[in-house]
């Protein structure tokens, strides 16, 4: 049985009030309305990790952050997830790059989008069932142990989110036994 958010997700009401499947649009294209839609938002989480390259699977919503007080815009599509932040957090780590041709948007850096992962970890496997041990994974290939994303992140540019997003305590005993060969996640 499809659940109410999947069902929202999937399908939209016509004029006459029957339900419809969705048009399919790839992701890059979702992100950019999304963007654009909220200028004040910033593309988060999975969402920038997909925009460089980095996640190994696509989601079906796009992950935006917005600050802690700002409004909901109403122009929003049904599967953005809405995350806020503080104004320090929001704007470590931001930046403009371009997607697929389409236009510019904002979005955190890979270093900064993964210690949002971590710090979300919980509202990740709730919503889309992302276990921990992927987690782990996603950040260890991402430090540069795995030639399988060419070491995009080094641990020395997560280390500079920790403090700012409060990860330190969580992420610094990861990090620590990715950096000492003695010590190894590998079983």
């Amino acid at each position: 049985m499809i659940g109410t958010n999947e069902w929202r997700e999937q399908f939209e009401l016509d004029v006459e009030g029957y339900a419809k499947r969705r048009p399919y649009k790839p992701w890059y294209e979702r992100a950019f309305e999304v963007s654009k839609s909220a200028p004040q938002g910033v593309l988060c989480l999975f969402s920038a990790l997909e925009v460089f390259g980095i996640a190994k699977k696509p989601t079906s919503s796009v992950w935006l952050a917005i600050p802690n007080k700002a409004r909901v815009p109403a122009s929003l599509p049904n599967d953005v997830k809405i995350l806020r932040f503080s104004d320090e957090s929001l704007e470590a780590g931001k930046r403009q790059t371009i997607i697929s041709r389409l236009g510019q948007v904002t979005v955190h850096t890979p270093a900064k989008a993964i210690v949002d992962c971590f710090k979300f970890r919980l509202k990740l496997q709730k919503d889309l069932g992302i276990p921990m041990a992927e987690l782990l994974g996603l950040l260890k290939d991402m430090t540069g142990l795995h030639k399988r994303y060419g070491g995009k992140v080094q641990a020395e540019a997560i280390q500079l989110y920790l403090d700012v997003c409060r990860m330190r305590n969580v992420m610094g005993p990861y990090l620590h036994a990715l950096e000492d060969p003695r010590l190894s996640l590998e079983k």
